[in-house]
């Protein structure tokens, strides 16, 4: 499953994940300071999820209805940058089902999860 990381993302999390065997497309080194909006169109361009630490993207993915694959919101910064990279590498084995069409939030102890297109999601531990 391909993924575009924005500027946000920890490039020990970006390499763990290639590292797992997953594609990953990293705005800072393709086309760093780029605009919320054109992040998200690479992503959907590309037909690949969107990982970020950005809560804006919620608004543009949920509010604004702005098209794209899926998003994963790391909520992460409670842990240590060796325990995001566990934490990551774990819940991206999930599979892309889990991820594609949806507006997911990884938490420490938990992923909520929103369909793209309307009624919340549910909470997996």
């Amino acid at each position: 499953m391909p993924f575009v990381a924005d500027e946000n993302v920890p490039q020990a999390i970006i390499d763990r994940l290639m590292a797992d065997g997953f594609t990953v497309h990293s705005i800072i080194e393709a086309s760093a300071g780029i605009p919320d909006e054109e992040v998200m169109r690479a992503a959907q361009q590309r037909e690949f999820v969107l990982i970020t630490s950005d809560r804006d993207f919620g608004e543009l993915a949920i509010r604004n209805g702005l098209p794209v694959t899926g998003v994963i919101l790391l909520e992460l910064e409670k842990l240590s940058l060796q325990e995001q990279v566990a934490r990551c590498s774990d819940c991206f084995a999930l599979g892309e089902a889990h991820w594609t069409g949806h507006f997911s939030v990884l938490e420490p102890a938990r992923i909520r999860r929103r369909p793209l297109h309307g009624a919340l999601g549910p909470i997996i531990k």
